[in-house]
């Protein structure tokens, strides 16, 4: 059975008479219809499950900010445990198309109705980006002498720091003099976020944007970067069981921190790749005479893991880069690392050294 075509004709007849055009399908599992007004796009989108080829579910998008996205368990609260749809054959798939054609129709299109205007975000409303912006200071202030994240180490491990103490703090109580708490550790923690950002030169803070905002000046255009909210997303995932080892402070706003490592002198760097190497839990291996040229060696069961650093002292020395990394010599089973201090891309690395097999090269923005 060709998927789409049942999709087209079922769905897409119950709501062309409604504007709605079938737009795409991505990954041969999501099948989107669009449609636009008042300049707000709105989209009704059916999704195969990821690993269970035979479940299917409904969602309605729109590109006005605040609304997210709403699925049939959001709208009518006995199927509030229902996500997916489970059709294990043909004629139930065609069935399960036609239940989701008419729950558009019956409720589907006044809710993009309600979804055309901007709702507040719920956590950064504007009374709560005003207050912050009049006490951003006070809160950095207590937070810092709390956690002391701004104390010590690059901006990289600082923002680090900061998915450390929330998700230290993950475990909160319903009640509402904890879910305050919970509210200003996250106020406390984008204040320095904030900070950290605006370490970067020529950075500005704004407060009446949908999401306060940071801008980053990053060649011809700004880098903007949201510390309320990534703040308040980390601490949600935190609270619902994600793990630590995914940093989604650190991997929201990584790519923001365009001067961090350049501000390293050549000492701190090696302290750096130090602390990264003990961090990951490795031992290193100083008792082992070899001709590598690597600054540390890692013994793994079949193969040796060789690091070495790479620091120049301005924006990007290529030269320099491209002899050091030809200056290292491994064995057939040897994996390199090369970590550099500056932030240059792969393809760049690319033409300047010819790279063996089993070779990484990081930089201080992807070390983590």
């Amino acid at each position: 059975m060709n998927k789409t075509s049942v999709i087209k004709k079922i769905i897409g007849n119950a709501i062309k008479e409604y504007g709605f055009e079938y737009i795409r399908c991505d990954q041969k599992i999501v099948w989107i219809f669009g449609r636009i007004i008042n300049d707000v796009e709105e989209h009704i989108i059916i999704q195969q499950h990821k690993r269970d080829v035979l479940e299917y579910k409904l969602m309605f998008s729109t590109t006005a900010k605040g609304n997210g996205r709403k699925e049939i368990g959001n709208i009518l609260p006995e199927y509030k445990e229902n996500e997916y749809w489970k059709a294990e054959s043909d004629k139930e798939f065609e069935a399960t198309m036609c239940f989701f054609a008419e729950f558009i129709k019956d409720k589907g299109i006044s809710i993009l109705d309600d979804m055309l205007e901007e709702k507040p975000d719920s956590f950064e409303t504007p009374e709560r980006k005003m207050w912050f912006k009049e006490h951003r200071s006070e809160l950095i202030s207590k937070y810092e002498e709390r956690y002391h994240i701004l104390a010590e180490g690059s901006s990289f491990e600082q923002v680090c720091k900061i998915d450390e103490v929330l998700y230290k703090n993950r475990f909160s109580e319903e009640d509402d003099k904890s879910v305050e708490k919970v509210y200003e550790l996250i106020l406390g923690m984008a204040a320095i976020l904030s900070e950290i950002m605006l370490q970067e030169e020529n950075s500005t803070i704004t407060y009446d944007t949908y999401f306060v905002e940071v801008q980053i000046p990053y060649e011809d255009r700004f880098l903007s970067a949201w510390p309320l909210r990534d703040v308040a997303q980390a601490w949600i995932r935190y609270h619902t069981g994600e793990a630590l080892e995914n940093m989604f402070v650190w991997c929201s706003n990584k790519g923001h921190l365009t001067d961090s490592s350049v501000r390293m002198k050549e000492e701190e760097f090696k302290e750096y790749v130090e602390r990264i190497i003990a961090r990951s839990g490795k031992t290193i291996d100083e008792s082992c005479d070899d001709k590598s040229g690597a600054d540390y060696i890692i013994n793994g069961n079949n193969f040796r893991i060789l690091i070495k650093r790479v620091y120049t002292d301005t924006i990007v020395d290529i030269q320099k880069i491209k002899k050091e990394l030809n200056s290292i010599t491994p064995n057939a089973y040897d994996k390199t690392i090369f970590v550099l201090n500056q932030d240059i891309t792969d393809q760049a690395i690319r033409f300047a050294v010819t790279r063996p097999h089993r070779t990484k090269v990081v930089t201080c923005r992807n070390t983590y």
